[in-house]
């Protein structure tokens, strides 16, 4: 009995000295490297790793270490290795590649250059939509059509800078992003198919084409006319309500043949005037100067009446 016991449960020590039934964990760690370090039997060592310890080429080998050193010894930390510089214990070289790479990302400022995005309004994407369906006939001709777009959208709305593949890219945005209703989309798109079906898809397209050339031609007189304007509905800056929808419907008085023109984008070249210079400061004071000072009949008869570039203001109150 005693004997089947011993043959059930192998106590005897195993070699290395292990102890305990094999199994997936035993001797794991039971043979030890010439540092002292446990050496994993599951994972097999590198094929350029020797026994020998780590040595610089150049280092002579202190005979005492010699002498002392046998075949079975573990040196913990012979005096002829090479001590590594010591770290900081929160530093690591995974850390220290990481802050290298963010330092290597960070933007260099640049001085004079501000980068901004491009700020799309409702007016530039409808113009984009209703393009893009005539361009295509009502999209069953969706080849060779951004060049012409393209050209389209700089003409009309000269300010803004951006190349072929960017308009290509906003007109996706439009349809994925919902940045104009469905009811406008369905609109314009019950709009071009009765201009194809009714066949004047090629008048539309004139139409277009001389409205966009009048909306590029910002000449000063129509600079000027508009820097009147806002100053007048405004009172000079003090009265900065609702100053979009009166600069719109006065300036469109003045000015019928413009009325294809968007509050937005009268707005917009206003604020261009302004921040391009397309309008020297003097020449802006000397407007200023005239709507405050003049009567209502003088400023009606300078904004029928454009100055040429010899011409002087006449600042005289009669």
């Amino acid at each position: 009995m005693e004997e089947n016991r011993n043959r059930r449960y192998n106590l005897r020590p195993l070699p290395g000295g292990r102890r305990g039934t094999p199994g997936a964990g035993a001797g794991c760690h039971s043979m030890r490297t010439t540092g002292g370090g446990g050496l994993n039997r599951r994972v097999p060592p590198k094929q350029s790793t020797t026994a020998d310890p780590i040595r610089c080429p150049n280092s002579p080998i202190p005979e005492k270490s010699l002498a002392n050193t046998s075949l079975y010894s573990t040196p913990t930390s012979p005096p002829y290795r090479t001590e590594m510089p010591p770290r900081s214990p929160t530093s690591s070289p995974m850390s220290e590649d990481v802050v290298q790479e963010a330092y290597a990302a960070q933007r260099v400022p640049t001085p004079g250059i501000t980068s901004a995005r491009k700020r799309w309004n409702s007016e530039m994407n409808e113009f984009i939509w209703r393009n893009y369906l005539i361009l295509t006939k009502n999209e069953p001709n969706t080849r060779s059509y951004l060049d012409t777009l393209h050209q389209k959208f700089i003409a009309a709305f000269p300010e803004m800078d951006i190349s072929r593949q960017r308009i290509g890219d906003q007109r996706r945005a439009i349809i994925n992003n919902k940045l104009l209703p469905q009811s406008t989309l369905d609109g314009i798109r019950n709009e071009i198919s009765t201009l194809i079906q009714t066949g004047n898809i090629e008048t539309s397209q004139t139409n277009l084409t001389q409205s966009t050339g009048t909306r590029m031609r910002w000449s000063n007189e129509l600079n000027e006319s508009i820097l009147r304007t806002y100053f007048e509905v405004t009172h000079i800056e003090t009265d900065m309500r609702a100053n979009k929808k009166k600069l719109h419907t006065k300036f469109i008085e003045q000015h019928p043949h413009l009325s294809h023109i968007s509050e937005q984008r009268l707005s917009d070249q206003r604020r261009a005037i302004v921040n391009n210079k397309m309008t020297t400061e003097e020449r802006i004071e000397q407007i200023r100067y005239q709507t405050e000072n003049l009567t209502d009949y003088q400023m009606t008869q300078i904004m029928t009446t454009p100055l040429t570039e010899t011409d002087e203001p006449d600042f005289s109150i009669r």
